[in-house]
């Protein structure tokens, strides 16, 4: 089982920018497993009184049934530490695939999505671990800390190979306006009106900046 688990969420040492991003989807549809394997329906049989009918098989509520039981508990338990591998196996290749992935070639907004994408299922991982009970059998200890550790150096890479990401994003004006207009409803102030005008040359007057066409602005937020 372990060499199929890594075999699964191997991946090439170096892989080009389309891939990266192809692998973090798949990775990442596996970040949490309860909705994509529903367990709380069973195969029950239905064993008429001789004479009243056949033997029927359908699907029933194991709470309903009075089929809960140690044995299901158990089960249910095992499920979770497996949704737990799984979950924490898929979110360290998201990982592996986001530092392969290249920053310069990229907008400020796909990097910090990635940044809240891996943020936030490390932090789910280990608020949902804290509040159950720990299995005696596993080294939750080490487990906490590499998860830990995970967050801190994904975070940590991120955001240095990031600093040098523009901050760019659009913005499409309505209607013939002043650059100084656009700078102002931008950013509240009228001192970007050159920084905008170096970045699109296509305006070929500071007072008619024309409609329709996007704009390329920096973000100071």
């Amino acid at each position: 089982m372990a060499g199929a688990m890594r075999a699964l969420f191997d991946m090439p040492v170096q892989l080009p920018q389309p891939l990266a991003g192809r692998y973090q989807a798949a990775f990442a549809g596996l970040f949490v497993m309860a909705p994509l394997l529903r367990r709380n329906v069973i195969e029950v049989p239905f064993v008429p009184e001789v004479g009243q009918g056949m033997v029927m098989f359908g699907r029933g509520d194991p709470a309903f049934l009075g089929t809960d039981g140690d044995a299901r508990g158990q089960l249910a338990r095992v499920n979770a530490v497996c949704d737990q591998l799984i979950e924490t196996l898929a979110t360290a290749a998201y990982v592996r695939a986001t530092a392969q992935y290249d920053f310069a070639a990229s907008d400020y907004d796909t990097v910090m999505a990635m940044r809240r994408t891996v943020n936030a299922q490390c932090t789910r991982l280990l608020v949902e671990a804290s509040t159950q009970q720990a299995p005696g059998a596993l080294p939750i200890t080490e487990w906490h800390t590499s998860v830990a550790a995970l967050q801190t150096a994904a975070l940590k890479d991120m955001q240095a190979r990031s600093r040098s990401v523009v901050r760019l994003t659009d913005y499409t004006p309505k209607a013939w306006q002043p650059v100084w207009y656009i700078s102002y409803f931008l950013y509240g102030t009228a001192a970007y009106a050159d920084e905008i005008l170096a970045l699109n040359p296509h305006i070929e007057h500071p007072l008619l900046v024309p409609p329709g066409q996007a704009l390329r602005v920096m973000r100071h937020d």
